[in-house]
């Protein structure tokens, strides 16, 4: 993080970096980068238990 980010918090908005970060669902997805946005605990289409195994799996 930078000073920036701290002084301003990690989620302000800066147009000069991608904004909102590109969410991922599985680690498998993630091409690098100083921003992450993980989407793992909102899975309709996903039984409680499924999304439970999803986060133990990005931990």
């Amino acid at each position: 993080m930078t000073e920036e980010d701290i002084v301003r918090g990690f989620w302000h908005f800066n147009q000069k970096k991608e904004w909102p970060p590109r969410k991922i669902t599985n680690l498998e997805e993630y091409k690098g980068g100083d921003r992450l946005n993980l989407d793992i605990t909102q899975q309709s289409y996903l039984s409680a238990y499924q999304q439970t195994q999803l986060v133990k799996k990005m931990v």
